[in-house]
């Protein structure tokens, strides 16, 4: 139940596209071969390539390191300090009531939580009791969950666990790419063996008769 109840709906879509790729591209190279028809490896490669990274990253997403980070909670009105704005991402500063309840550190809430925590309202606070940052964003104190304080309603929480099976899970997708790719350059290799072989066997067959004619026209001479 561990395991069904850890991998999410994209380890389970990335786990059916890794089966049928792999089986997908083993299935038409065997076909190949026993056509001997030319097996063409660098589109299915590449596919199995650009796939597998994606399955790392998925791997490296579904770890955290700050699983086991101290965490502190702090009761507040928020008050805004400033924001930060990149290209794909919005960072936004706030004091619970007072930045000296935080040790002089604002806290930083991601574009997500920023939208849930409106100014002069009360929440609780958990954030990340280590400061995190920058010279260029500054050092700030990640937020990782806003409660309600009256209703005790849960508005925002970031997922810090860590997911074993999801990591398992990916890793054995690239595996199954990793084999796919390896037992279709096998076959391409040993493909290419076998006609070089047969066209060996052809040139010393249309050598023959040549020879022989030779010696023929030597004897009558």
């Amino acid at each position: 139940m561990d395991l069904l109840n850890d991998l999410d709906p994209w380890c389970w879509a990335a786990a059916i596209v890794a089966f049928v790729v792999a089986s997908s591209i083993t299935f038409l190279n065997v076909r190949d071969w026993h056509d001997h028809s030319k097996i063409e490896v660098e589109g299915q490669i590449q596919l199995a390539v650009w796939l597998g990274i994606a399955f790392i990253f998925g791997a490296v997403s579904s770890y955290s390191p700050h699983a086991r980070s101290p965490r502190k909670t702090v009761d507040g009105v928020v008050q805004f300090v400033g924001q930060l704005r990149g290209k794909n991402s919005y960072t936004e500063f706030i004091c619970a009531t007072s930045c000296q309840l935080t040790g002089g550190y604002a806290l930083a809430l991601d574009s997500q939580a920023a939208h849930v925590a409106r100014i002069g309202s009360s929440y609780r606070f958990t954030y990340l009791e280590h400061p995190q940052g920058n010279a260029f964003s500054g050092v700030s104190l990640e937020v990782i969950q806003i409660i309600e304080p009256d209703s005790g309603r849960k508005l925002y929480a970031l997922d810090l666990t860590n997911h074993p099976y999801r990591i398992v899970a990916y890793l054995f997708d690239v595996v199954l790419m990793f084999l796919a790719s390896f037992i279709a350059v096998r076959m391409m290799r040993a493909q290419r063996g076998r006609s070089d072989e047969g066209d060996a066997a052809e040139a010393s067959e249309d050598e023959e008769p040549s020879d022989s004619s030779s010696r023929y026209l030597d004897l009558g001479s």
